[in-house]
């Protein structure tokens, strides 16, 4: 009899997954390590915002492959456009800023089982609140910057030259304007972003990612709040598959 059980804690050791006795911590270092370590996988997703006036436009829907760790290819959208607008470029740099700036990790027990362990990350609100701000004031002067080369035009002919002057006029007026609400908008900038990981226990590698951000600010002395969530899911390939 002894013998039997012996013979049965050596099965049940030998069945214990990598991730055991792991503190949240780890898990998600060892999901960051393992899809390092994958040269070749693919991800889809869909990522939606819900604007101030409680409008939910259509959310964006994505998909990409990964190939050589770092080579990636993206389209988004029905007409299979480049990833304009996405909430990432490349789900490992994505892993890795979660990790970098995470302010709390729990595992969530009611989510997991044998197989998955959910993570349960909360991002710092100062590091969240600088990055928005810097994606934000970014697009706003690349829409700036277009804008006001299409007020400017190409060089316009004699007759046409006073008019071009005023409408670039008026577009330095209107971005003045726009980005004095930018700047209050920003000043009174509250983030809060919270992600959810999936990771396999087994192969530790992340399955799952899901993203809950919400913006509060002011504008015009209102209160307005925005929200953006994200799921991506990562699939690696057998090998040689391509």
């Amino acid at each position: 009899m002894r013998q039997w059980i012996l013979i049965a804690l050596l099965l049940m050791a030998g069945c214990a997954a990598p991730s055991d006795n792991k503190s949240p911590e780890e898990l998600l270092s060892l999901s960051v390590a393992g899809l390092s370590g994958i040269d070749h996988y693919i991800f889809s997703g869909a990522t939606g915002i819900a604007i101030a006036d409680g409008n939910m436009p259509q959310p964006l829907t994505f998909k990409g492959v990964v190939e050589d760790h770092n080579r990636i290819r993206m389209s988004a959208g029905l007409n299979g456009s480049t990833g304009e607008g996405m909430p990432f470029h490349h789900p490992l740099k994505l892993l890795e800023h979660i990790q970098a700036h995470a302010d709390t990790i729990t595992l969530m027990p009611s989510q997991s089982g044998n197989r998955t362990a959910t993570l349960r990350v909360e991002l710092d609100g100062a590091s969240a609140r600088r990055q928005w701000s810097e994606r934000l004031r970014g697009e706003f002067d690349k829409v700036a910057g277009t804008g006001r080369g299409n007020a400017k035009g190409k060089t316009a002919p004699a007759s046409k030259a006073s008019a071009s002057t005023d409408l670039e006029r008026e577009w330095r007026k209107e971005v003045d304007r726009s980005r004095r609400k930018l700047d209050e908008m920003l000043r009174t900038l509250n983030v809060q972003s919270t992600y959810t990981v999936i990771v396999d226990r087994v192969k530790m590698l992340p399955l799952r990612l899901q993203e809950q951000t919400q913006l509060r600010y002011e504008a015009g002395g209102e209160p307005y709040q925005e929200s953006r969530n994200t799921d991506i899911r990562l699939q690696t390939l057998p090998e040689g598959r391509r």
